[in-house]
């Protein structure tokens, strides 16, 4: 991703960030369908109803995802204590650009560099190890200006993958997605939040470690696996 000039009016930004987005749906759904292929082959609109343990399966997959960010992060900031995310000086207005840009980002990279990636090379009977080494490449691609540090993400990568093959949805990575960059997207805009919010992110925390033990044991035992495991 990239911030837009300080000259690039928002609305245009936002708008063009979503045509993106709408853009990326539109082309996956194009090359599925040539591929004889549907949206919920690529995990995009499974049909939840079928199992009342779908919903609980995407949550922790959703959780795992988001924990592999962090972990992520975390690393890069030991490997590369300078590299940051290249946001434009904190204004609270921002984020009238910086969440359709992350809406945007989720739902692009997930389900292009994911599903449908790992679903056309499964297709053409790609071995495990090359999908895996495509889909990191690519993603760690886009991200190059964290510098040397970009190397922490080949975890995040990978998770998202792993992810993916285990339980065959991308829904739940796309929405984990988007809201862990609007997230921090808002604390970046807005450095000093209320006490409130400080005290809820960090249950949300507490929690999200919690759900991740649980969810990874259960996901790892009675996950759907699929051709390849």
């Amino acid at each position: 991703r990239r911030d837009p000039a300080p000259h690039t009016p928002s609305k245009n930004f936002r708008d063009a960030t979503l045509a993106l987005a709408a853009m990326a749906i539109v082309v996956v759904g194009a090359l599925t369908r040539l591929r004889g292929l549907s949206f919920s082959d690529i995990g995009w609109a499974p049909s939840w109803g079928k199992h009342r343990g779908y919903g609980w399966q995407a949550f922790g997959a959703s959780m795992m995802f988001v924990a592999a960010v962090i972990a992520s992060s975390a690393l890069l900031h030991l490997v590369s204590p300078h590299a940051k995310y290249p946001f434009l000086p904190a204004q609270a207005w921002h984020l009238i650009y910086e969440i359709p840009q992350s809406i945007s980002a989720g739902i692009v990279e997930e389900l292009v560099v994911v599903a449908l990636l790992v679903t056309a090379l499964e297709q053409a009977r790609t071995k495990v190890w090359v999908i895996y080494v495509v889909g990191l490449t690519l993603r760690l691609s886009y991200h190059v200006y964290y510098g040397p540090g970009v190397i922490a993400f080949l975890l995040w990568a990978a998770a998202a993958i792993w992810l993916f093959r285990r339980t065959r949805r991308i829904t739940p990575l796309i929405v984990a997605h988007m809201v862990y960059d609007s997230f921090g997207a808002f604390l970046h805009e807005v450095p000093h939040p209320p006490v409130a919010i400080a005290a809820l992110l960090g249950w949300a925390i507490i929690g999200l470690l919690i759900t991740v033990i649980v969810r990874a044991i259960q996901i790892a035992t009675r996950g759907h696996r699929s051709a390849g495991y």
